[in-house]
């Protein structure tokens, strides 16, 4: 069994820059340093070595989440961090980090069949299944497709109304812009969300449409994988707050009421934690 206090690495890579942060098992992120502008291996290695060096104790592995790649590139991205920074490292997907980023604030045994959806600034989803995730290498689950409205938009996938063109971001975008909402309001989801806890009932309707959508998405997991407790992110949406309650009261119109329904909270770290976790859980 490793020690509880190892440590480990997780590099969140994005079109405009990564984060790498140290992870401990018992304490959750350390030192954290950030790569600005569009990433290569050879940068986010260096930040790697510089987070390796000022760790108190050496970090095993690194792994790596990367939301804009195929997992095909992903996997050589992380390749070749790996090989520049001396440690091993290995892809894991944004959905599947964020999933175990939550599961690591549950104080209380993890449901052994979970999924989380976090939704805003993207469509992440992570499934859990058995107490391990769907895909054992990591890759998060082939759902982000799943048709949802047949008379929807038409998506690169070559369907309609797939996950992707009812719940991404170009969805929440049209949706803030048909309730005549600033176009920030359909940017990442917190902007958002800040306009609904403060009372702005279009706000609030929006977020109430994309509730509904998600739920319906969540019901078909649940049916899918025998799904028994469910997880949602909005960004910056607390456990108790109007968007929170709007989740929740989605949750009960669209799932069966013994689902156990949370709502997520994930920090600017959470997907680079979780992918640290997952480091952790790949080189034991």
């Amino acid at each position: 069994m490793p020690a509880v206090d190892a440590t480990t690495l997780g590099v969140e890579w994005r079109a405009d820059g990564a984060r790498v942060v140290a992870v401990q098992r018992r304490t959750g992120v350390g030192d954290v340093r950030q790569v600005l502008g569009p990433p290569d291996a050879a940068a986010v290695a260096a930040a790697c070595r510089v987070v390796v060096e000022r760790c108190p104790q050496r970090p095993t592995a690194i792994a790596l989440a990367a939301r804009e790649l195929p997992w095909s590139a992903a996997v050589d991205r992380a390749r070749a961090v790996g090989d520049a920074a001396g440690l091993p490292c290995v892809p894991v997907g944004t959905g599947t980090s964020a999933l175990l980023a939550h599961l690591a604030r549950i104080d209380r045994g993890p449901p052994r069949n979970i999924a989380l959806l976090s939704l805003g600034e993207a469509l992440d989803v992570g499934v859990w299944v058995g107490g391990r995730p769907l895909h054992t290498d990591g890759r998060d689950p082939d759902v982000n497709h799943w048709p949802l409205d047949p008379a929807g938009e038409r998506c690169g996938c070559g369907g309609r109304g797939c996950a992707t063109t009812v719940l991404g971001p170009a969805a929440l975008a049209r949706t803030a812009a048909l309730a005549q909402l600033p176009a920030s309001a359909g940017q990442g989801g917190a902007d958002l969300a800040g306009r609904a806890e403060a009372g702005d009932p279009m706000a609030r309707a929006v977020l109430q449409r994309m509730a509904d959508d998600a739920l319906r998405f969540g019901r078909a997991l649940v049916a899918a994988y025998g799904i028994t407790a469910l997880a949602l992110h909005w960004p910056t949406a607390a456990e108790r707050g109007v968007v929170a309650d709007l989740l929740r009261a989605a949750a009960a119109r669209r799932l069966p009421a013994a689902i156990a329904v949370r709502v997520a909270r994930l920090n600017v770290d959470g997907i680079a934690e979780g992918a640290g976790r997952w480091a952790m859980r790949r080189h034991r």
